[in-house]
């Protein structure tokens, strides 16, 4: 088996694909950028999607296309939206393995190395990650290590696992890119179409499927940004709980066909899907009281500090 040092002194087609959505990430992509470039594993290309940027994006990546040659940029002429724009740059991946980079992110410098070095010992390997931590806009981390073990001999067992923690923070992990090129982040029905929100759940279902994951090392060596801006502040401001209920139900119920789907093809056995058909459903429920229990609960907190 060749170590990653070889491959990256012999190896003239790369083996893997960072795949970089931007959207208007003038603030955060240098420091993307940098990190990026900086891996101590540099057997890889980097390709961008620009997706109709109106801010300087399109000048920093070229930029730093001329600063590095293992950048390509591809410029969308339209806005593709964020889902389309994630499968867009799966279809571009050339190479044995692909991974997602999001503009906000960062990487520790091993981060690639650790996982490329793991995955290459182990074929059976289809989705490779670390443990991983939230920092702010400001660059301040905080909250525990995140650190989910997936890994499992059966189908089952690794869904299960997945299920119970529900944590999709894997999807910017390093895949096989065999093993994933036939399963796409999903468009949502009707009238969440137009929102990413959940899509990589049923993406990673398929994954677990299909074959094993590992957790390398014990470190958080990706570093997940959370803005301060909620996904759910419009529906917040305009106060529609309604709306927002609906809107997360019908996204749900969408949630549950695709992965039912997912899971009969991910490990071609309609049986394992069926078994775990009532444990999508109650997933879903348990999503659906905490949407509806957590803001009680902040209101209670709040109301009793001014207590």
């Amino acid at each position: 088996m060749p170590s990653e040092s070889d491959i990256n002194r012999k190896t003239a087609k790369p083996v893997l694909t960072i795949a970089v959505g931007a959207y208007n990430d003038a603030r955060f992509l240098p420091g993307c950028l940098e990190a990026l470039l900086g891996q101590t594993f540099s057997s890889f290309k980097i390709i961008i999607s620009n997706n109709a940027s109106t801010d300087e994006t399109p000048q920093i990546l070229e930029d730093y296309q001329k600063k590095d040659a293992r950048i390509e940029i591809i410029h969308q002429p339209e806005n593709i939206g964020l889902t389309n724009n994630y499968n867009f740059l799966k279809s571009q991946a050339d190479t044995e393995f692909f991974m997602w980079a999001a503009c906000d992110d960062r990487w520790d410098p091993t981060y690639v190395e650790t996982i490329m070095t793991g995955m290459l010992k182990d074929p059976s390997v289809v989705l490779g990650f670390t443990p991983y931590q939230y920092f702010n806009e400001e660059g301040e981390r905080y909250g525990s290590i995140r650190a989910f073990d997936y890994s499992g001999k059966s189908a089952f067992s690794r869904l299960l696992r997945f299920f119970l923690t529900y944590d999709d923070g894997m999807t910017y992990g390093i895949y096989r890119t065999e093993a994933v090129k036939d399963c796409h982040f999903p468009i949502w029905w009707w009238i969440n179409r137009n929102t990413p929100m959940n899509n990589a759940y049923a993406f990673l279902v398929y994954v677990l499927a299909r074959g094993q994951f590992h957790l390398y090392g014990t470190e958080p060596l990706w570093l997940n940004c959370i803005k301060t801006t909620s996904h759910y502040e419009p529906f917040r401001k305009k106060q529609n709980v309604f709306l927002f209920l609906l809107f997360f139900l019908i996204r749900k119920f969408n949630l549950i066909i695709i992965q039912f789907r997912n899971i009969w093809q991910g490990a071609n056995n309609i049986l394992l899907a069926l078994v775990l058909l009532p444990i999508l459903i109650l997933r879903v429920l348990v999503d659906f009281l905490m949407i509806i229990i957590n803001p009680i609960r902040k209101r209670l907190v709040r109301t009793g500090n001014h207590a």
